[in-house]
């Protein structure tokens, strides 16, 4: 399959969206946490940049990155999007953008990743202040400045490829998120993202592809 499907019946059939996307090779889509009022999705697309749907797939528009349509790899829309309309996309190659005026203009941010295959990422907090980038070989980047700049954090190997990030639905009170690496296990933080411990029960070796939380300690 190529471009992006929707159901509305729970999954039993599937349908295309609009061919107003500009390309069909999909690495990455997101859907706002207010999606039954705004019905708006983000499509990352290989080589043809990101493409922004408010009309839950029905029509499609391109945003580009200062003149530039990187592949996108990874996108996370803050928790509160319905009010501070934050959203961040990785770039193969190209770092973090990042916006706060739903989708209308997108800024780079944070020479520490500039040159960076973002391969995971996620707005963690209430406030869109804390986020977490994984890249390419390059251990996991923790940001506390909306993304502005970027910091290495603790405790997972900066070799190491992230490949998902969880965090908790209650991430603003205790603090915990999860990230999974492509070689070296599942590691967890209780402190926002600033340390991080390997977690027992997954063995190293092992590519972890997702990670997601059910409720504050089911995962």
């Amino acid at each position: 399959l190529t471009g992006v499907f929707r159901s509305d019946d729970n999954g039993c059939s599937w349908s295309a969206t609009s061919p107003t996307l500009r390309s069909p090779f999909v690495d990455v889509v997101a859907v706002s946490p207010a999606f039954a009022t705004d019905e708006t999705v983000v499509a990352g697309t290989m080589d043809s940049g990101l493409h922004i749907s408010y009309d839950g797939g029905g029509s499609w528009r391109r945003r580009d990155f200062w003149g530039k349509h990187p592949t996108i790899t990874a996108l996370s829309f803050s928790p509160n999007y319905a009010d501070d309309g934050t959203i961040a996309a990785g770039a193969e190659g190209g770092g973090v953008y990042v916006t706060e005026n739903w989708g209308d203009s997108w800024n780079g941010y944070g020479p520490e990743l500039a040159d960076a295959d973002i391969t995971a990422l996620a707005v963690a907090s209430h406030e869109a202040d804390v986020l977490l980038a994984g890249s390419t070989e390059g251990g996991l980047m923790r940001s506390t400045t909306k993304a502005r700049s970027w910091s290495v954090s603790s405790g997972v190997p900066v070799a190491a490829t992230v490949s998902a990030l969880a965090v908790s639905p209650t991430f603003d009170g205790d603090g915990h998120a999860l990230a999974g690496t492509e070689a070296h296990g599942v590691f967890c933080s209780a402190n926002h993202g600033e340390t991080w411990h390997v977690v027992d029960g997954i063995p190293s070796g092992k590519p972890v592809n997702g990670l997601t939380y059910i409720n504050g300690s089911t995962v």
